[in-house]
């Protein structure tokens, strides 16, 4: 229990120091950092004051179809999810930072997409494999639970 309080305070200052970065740095398109930031913070205290049995069920039951179709799906799922983050929050980050459109701020990293899809590709073969390793064996273990 107190490492759960210790968590959810150091989830908390880190909210309100996302939430005063506008007070002292110019930010642009401030409506989207905020909207950004506030969906993020409701995500992180539903997962976090989410019950732990209705996690570990849920989680059984995706991870037992997602055993099914293979670590080939797996992989897939999870280098689109690494790329797509990525490219994201380097968007994101340029256009709250400058204050420039959308379609300027894929331009700004336009020459260096290989390398972006290059770094983001060895970061998501590590994920991949480590991920699938850690959900199996904790599969296994709520799935020795139910059955004992």
């Amino acid at each position: 229990m107190a490492k759960r309080k210790v968590n959810l305070a150091v989830v908390l200052v880190l909210y309100m120091i996302l939430f005063s970065i506008p007070f002292y740095l110019d930010i642009y398109y401030q409506t989207f950092y905020y909207v950004f930031i506030s969906t993020l913070f409701l995500v992180t205290m539903i997962f976090e004051f989410e019950e732990k049995a209705v996690t570990e069920e849920r989680f059984y039951r995706k991870w037992k179809k997602t055993r099914k179709r293979g670590v080939v799906f797996f992989a897939l799922k999870e280098w689109l999810k690494t790329i797509g983050s990525i490219i994201f929050f380097l968007v994101f980050g340029k256009m709250i930072e400058s204050g420039i459109p959308f379609l300027q701020a894929l331009r700004e990293y336009a020459g260096v997409w290989w390398l972006i899809l290059l770094l983001g590709t060895i970061l998501a073969m590590i994920l991949i494999f480590v991920g699938w390793h850690e959900k199996n064996e904790k599969y296994i273990r709520i799935h020795s639970k139910i059955n004992t």
